[in-house]
């Protein structure tokens, strides 16, 4: 099989988790998905995750930028 790309955003890469890891709705809706911080999925021939997500960059700025999603929403 041959390497990949794709890109998305927003809501786009909550949609990819219905297709790749077998997750509850509920455990979709609970997850913190950094903006602008791209991920990678290492994929078998049945396009069924060898290796979880993993995100690309700097661990503290991949922190930071979760963090910030965490906190959307939130009164100040």
């Amino acid at each position: 099989m041959q390497p990949g790309v794709t890109d998305s955003k927003g809501y786009s890469y909550y949609c990819m988790y219905i297709f790749f890891p077998e997750m509850s709705d509920e455990a979709i809706m609970g997850l913190n998905l950094p903006t602008g911080i791209p991920f990678v999925y290492e994929l078998d021939e049945n396009l069924k995750p060898v290796v979880s997500m993993q995100f690309l960059g700097d661990p503290e700025t991949v922190k930071k930028a979760m963090e910030a999603v965490a906190a959307q929403g939130k009164a100040k």
